[in-house]
């Protein structure tokens, strides 16, 4: 009876207390929150700042998945328990379903800038369309760096910082009207040119001078305009050409002094044939009388070459006229 006691004593006291089903729903449970892990670690699209916060979140899934494994009473509310746990791991997500990440709304901000910036270029009169092709090239490279600079960010911080700099970048693209500065630059020299030209001419009264002044800037401002309006380089080109020309047309024609040397020129001829017919006259007094008046002549037409303005040329014209006997005086008058 003692040794039956004995045997029967040993062999429950050898009944295994193994625990198996509580280990088995942890390690689902564990293997889920490895598999988490791995896919939000290897998110790109994440900072470290959000990648933590969803680690933070697995951690606390799987802990409380754990536990309720461990407060199970049978091996099936167990199971169910893991394979809860299992589930709500699973459906951590590093960034809610309607949110986007920081990087995701950094590049979107980037982009918004690109269009903001192609949208101004395009609107620019000032560039000729082969200017704005080029300046879109450079947005588009532009933008294109930032949103690789801030795919390759790790922190909130850096990511922020690239976003600003990607702006700066973005609205620093210039927009330099090349060609038509330098078409009007054109403009303007040859403009210069020839309203030099137009005050160095001294057969030109002040009021000539004034007018074909004025026709040069209008043909300047025609040109500009032209200019202006022009959408390609061979545009801006051709215009500056015709522009040059038409400032280059401009006539620089004296009309004031001419005439009036013209007049005194008739009026010194009359007086002349006048002498010349005049029998009272020896053919000393006649050669004297003749000298005189183109001596007269002569200061005449110098004086109305000196005159500045209409009135003054006008004034020597009159007092130049040798049809008024006082100058050249036939001896005999």
């Amino acid at each position: 009876m003692t040794n039956e006691q004995g045997k029967g004593s040993i062999a429950i006291s050898g009944v295994a207390e193994t625990p198996v089903a509580r280990p088995a729903a942890d390690r689902v449970v564990e293997a889920a929150a490895a598999a988490k892990r791995q896919e939000i670690e290897s998110n790109g699209k994440l900072t470290e700042e959000e990648q933590k916060a969803a680690l933070a979140k697995v951690d606390e899934a799987e802990r409380q998945a754990k536990e309720a494994i461990k407060q199970a009473e049978s091996t099936s509310d167990v199971e169910r328990q893991g394979e809860l746990g299992k589930a709500a791991i699973e459906a951590i997500k590093a960034i809610e379903d309607q949110a986007q990440s920081t990087k995701d709304l950094a590049k979107a901000a980037i982009t918004q800038a690109e269009q903001d910036k192609k949208q101004q270029i395009e609107n620019n009169t000032q560039l000729t369309r082969e200017e704005k092709n080029d300046a879109i090239s450079t947005v588009e490279a532009k933008a294109e760096a930032a949103r690789k600079a801030i795919d390759a960010a790790k922190k909130l911080a850096d990511v922020q910082a690239q976003e600003v700099q990607g702006k700066a970048d973005i609205a620093g693209v210039p927009e330099t009207p090349t060609a038509k500065n330098a078409a009007k630059a054109a403009i303007q020299a040859a403009a210069d040119a020839k309203k030099d030209q137009i005050s160095k001419n001294n057969d030109l009264t002040e009021e000539e001078k004034a007018e074909a002044t004025r026709k040069v800037d209008e043909a300047v401002t025609q040109a500009n305009q032209a200019i202006n309006e022009a959408t390609t380089n061979q545009a801006v080109t051709d215009k500056q050409t015709e522009g040059t020309q038409a400032i280059q047309a401009v006539p620089v024609t004296a009309v004031a002094k001419p005439a009036a040397i013209a007049a005194v020129q008739a009026a010194a001829d009359e007086k002349k044939q006048h002498i010349q017919a005049n029998g009272g006259l020896t053919e000393e007094e006649r050669k004297t009388a003749i000298a005189e008046v183109d001596s007269e002549l002569a200061k005449a037409k110098q004086a109305i070459q000196d005159a500045a303005k209409q009135a003054d040329v006008t004034g020597e014209q009159t007092k130049g006229d040798c049809g008024d006997q006082e100058c050249g005086r036939d001896p005999s008058d």
